[in-house]
Formats: C-alpha cells, sequence, structure tokens
C-alpha cells in the first residue's frame, strides 16, 4: 500500500493537491492512503513511513526542503514533491533529488503524468525462479539478461535472480512499460538504471554500486538512446 503524505500550513492548498491525487488513484487499483499535514510537527510526530510526500516550501519552524531531508532519513526511496510559488529554491530541490518541483497554481495533468511514471515503477511482476512463483517490484529490477541459454534478473541490491521466463516473455510484461528498454535481444533493461552510454556500450549501476557493463546492437542502440533520453526529460 502505498502512503502519502501532503504538508501545507495553508489549508486551502493541502484540500487541492489531496483532491488531485485522491482524484487520481480513486481510478487505479492501487490502495493508498493520504494523510495531510498542516504543521511539520504533526508530520514529524506521525508513525510509520511514507511512499510519496507533497512538501511546501515556505512553512514555519522548517521548510520543505529541511523537511525533505528528514523524510529521506527515514525512508532513502521516498518520492519528494516539492510545492511553491517561488523558483528560487530550485537549486536546493535538485540537490535532495526531488522527484518534481511543482509551481502553484498546481497543474492537474501535470501532478497525473508524474504519478503515471510512479504507479509503473510500483507495478508488482510475479515471475518463476527455482520452480517457484516470487515476486519484485518493476522499480527493484535493474536489467533482465540471457547467459547461456538462462535467464536471471539483476536486482537493485545487486542480487541476480535465476528466472524461468524468458527474454521474450518479459519483454511482453513490459511491453507497456516506458521505463523498460532493450538495446539488444537478450537484454532487457529498466532506464532508470543507466549511468553511462558510450557509443555501443551501457552501464547499469544497482543502487549499492555493483555495475553491469551491456553492449547493445548496432540496429537497436539508437532506439535505447532515444528511449533513455525520453526518461532523463521526464526527471525534471
Amino acid at each position: 500500500m502505498l502512503r502519502i503524505a501532503i504538508v501545507d500550513d495553508e489549508d486551502t492548498f493541502c484540500n487541492i493537491i489531496y483532491d488531485i491525487v485522491n482524484s487520481y488513484f480513486s481510478e487505479s487499483d492501487i490502495k493508498y492512503t493520504i494523510e495531510k499535514f498542516n504543521s511539520v510537527a504533526k508530520l514529524l510526530e506521525s508513525t510509520g513511513m511514507f511512499d510519496i510526500a507533497f512538501l511546501d516550501v515556505e512553512m514555519p519552524t522548517k521548510n520543505g526542503i529541511q523537511v525533505g531531508y528528514d523524510l529521506k532519513r527515514m525512508n532513502p526511496d521516498i518520492v519528494l514533491f516539492i510545492v511553491t510559488s517561488h523558483l528560487s529554491y530550485l537549486d536546493d530541490a535538485m540537490d535532495l533529488q526531488v522527484f518534481r518541483y511543482l509551481e502553484k497554481p498546481v497543474e492537474k495533468e501535470r501532478v497525473f503524468r508524474a504519478l503515471d511514471i510512479i504507479t509503473e515503477r510500483e507495478t508488482i511482476v510475479d515471475f518463476s525462479s527455482h520452480g517457484k512463483l516470487q515476486n519484485l517490484k518493476a522499480d527493484q529490477i535493474v536489467c533482465i539478461y540471457t547467459s547461456l541459454r538462462k535467464n536471471y534478473i539483476l536486482t537493485d541490491t545487486g542480487t541476480i535472480i535465476p528466472t524461468g521466463y524468458n527474454i521474450k516473455r518479459w519483454k511482453d510484461i513490459f511491453r507497456n512499460n516506458a521505463n523498460f528498454s532493450s538495446p539488444h535481444y537478450s537484454y532487457l533493461i529498466n532506464l532508470r538504471y543507466v549511468s553511462k552510454i558510450d557509443n555501443n556500450q551501457i552501464t547499469v549501476c544497482c543502487k549499492n554500486g555493483n555495475e553491469m557493463v551491456i553492449y547493445a546492437s548496432q540496429r537497436r542502440i539508437s532506439q535505447f538512446k532515444k528511449d533513455f533520453m525520453q526518461k532523463m526529460g521526464e526527471r525534471h
């Protein structure tokens, strides 16, 4: 279940964002809860971790950037939206690696597009491994590849998991997920983990720093680069 926090000392803006986010998730199959806070103190007094947070920058006691760092310490994978009517905080927001910087008045369509990307990441994928059914979030998968006629998943923690599904089946699973692209018939890569592209050599990096170098085919490298640049554009 996704746990979402909205933090704004002005109730009007808090309610506007709540209505936008609630209208999005009410039409999805994802289980979620949304909690509103009109002060930083109430947020930090709450129990548990949040998966997504919408933070107003200008609040008493602590600004939204500082609160973002507090939430990141509790959950390094939290997705942060910074909401403000001023662009002067943009550099600080980039340092915090926020997912989106939203200007007031908040545009519903822009929030929806951003949430589309997040829900793609949260998709749970069931697969077979050693004859048993397992599952991972799509965002936990760095790449899927074939080696010596066997198929493997490289996860974000650097773990390699054998899978009974072949590459064709994995491509079918992710055919509507724009986070994945295939630079070679033996590989399917999560574009979020691409750290470098040098000619036809692609480097993916796990969260623990482990890297894998993948060689793209001449026929597919151009489309892969286009897919990657499109995802890079969506991050800003």
